[in-house]
């Protein structure tokens, strides 16, 4: 059921700021570059994003629950297109990268991401291929962890090739 998926997306958006040791430097930062404070701490589309929200008015903690939302709807989109059994996946990933993902908020962007680009490959064909790589190039814009999973698709390509 996507209910579970997103109310584990709630509990990360309003993470205690006590108990994340990530918070406070993902606020700052959001602080920082949305007065334009000259900032290339974090990867390029999430600072981008952060900025566009601080100029609409948006503080950190707002940001933070609508891109947490808008990519917990991504990951159940890529979900969907493996199995119907998002009830189960969810309490896979509640007991195991919640917790990771709950402090590293843009690795969780990025895995959103990384989950639709691998559903893709549930067919080989050039085109999707290119539509991959084009989402693996979206999610760098969040994390640049992103890249191992370069190794995943060559690795992928031989064993199918």
């Amino acid at each position: 059921m996507e209910f579970n998926m997103y109310i584990l997306g709630l509990l990360s958006a309003y993470s205690n700021p006590l108990y994340n040791p990530d918070y406070s430097v993902y606020d700052a930062y959001y602080t920082l570059a949305g007065q334009g404070t000259n900032t290339t701490y974090f990867e390029k589309i999430y600072m981008r994003l952060g900025i566009l929200a601080y100029d609409h008015g948006l503080s950190y903690l707002d940001f933070r629950l609508a891109m947490v939302m808008i990519f917990t709807t991504v990951l159940i989109f890529g979900i969907l297109r493996f199995t119907d059994n998002v009830a189960f996946v969810a309490l896979s990933y509640a007991l195991t990268s919640f917790f990771i993902n709950d402090v590293q908020i843009r690795n969780f962007f990025m895995l959103a991401i990384i989950v639709v680009a691998v559903s893709v490959l549930k067919k080989i064909t050039v085109k999707r291929l290119i539509i991959t790589l084009a989402l693996i190039y979206v999610a760098a814009g969040f994390h640049s962890v992103v890249y191992v999973f370069l190794f995943m698709l060559v690795f992928l390509l031989l064993l199918v090739y």
